[in-house]
């Protein structure tokens, strides 16, 4: 046997090219969904800055279609206009309607919901949920904290951050 090298065939691409591809490939991902033999559903799926979007396109009959509406959705993620209106419920709607209902009906310790509510209430009063922000919540925590408890001390801080923990 001679001592001779093995001539490899050349390769197309370089590892950096492969690796940009699988890269595109994995960022770009249209999926195509066969519930049925009849039934094919189109959806999008990606990330942008750590939050996934994934939504079905119903209206997509073919893939290009889909990655029309995928195109214009990342669009509107970059221009910060993706997704539904936010809301516009205030925190008391939302704890009159929706929680104390669903804590009445589902924890045997409601009653303590409904008297823990009524400072959180009484201090943000009719703004909406999505204005709440968590400095919001430290000032409400302080001002709680630095307030007069119903025996006329001032408040332990230790049931405070069980209470409202963050």
């Amino acid at each position: 046997m001679s001592s001779q090298p093995i001539n490899e065939p050349a390769m197309s691409a370089s590892v950096e090219e492969i690796a940009s591809e699988v890269a595109s490939i994995l960022l770009r991902r249209l999926n195509v969904h066969r519930s049925s033999a009849d039934i094919v559903k189109l959806w999008y799926d990606f990330s942008v800055r750590g939050q996934r979007f994934r939504v079905s396109v119903p209206d997509a009959t073919t893939k290009w279609q889909a990655e029309q509406a995928e195109a214009k959705a990342k669009n509107e993620v970059f221009e910060g206009r993706f997704g539904r209106e936010p809301s516009t419920i205030t925190l008391k709607e939302f704890v009159e309607k929706a929680f104390l209902p669903w804590a009445k009906a589902e924890k045997r310790s409601w009653r303590n919901d409904v008297s823990r509510s009524k400072p959180i209430l009484a201090y943000f009063r009719d703004m909406r949920m999505r204005d709440i922000t968590q400095d919001n919540v430290r000032e409400f925590k302080k001002q709680r904290r630095d307030s007069f408890n119903g025996l006329g001390s001032l408040r332990a801080p230790h049931p405070l951050t069980v209470r409202f923990s963050c």
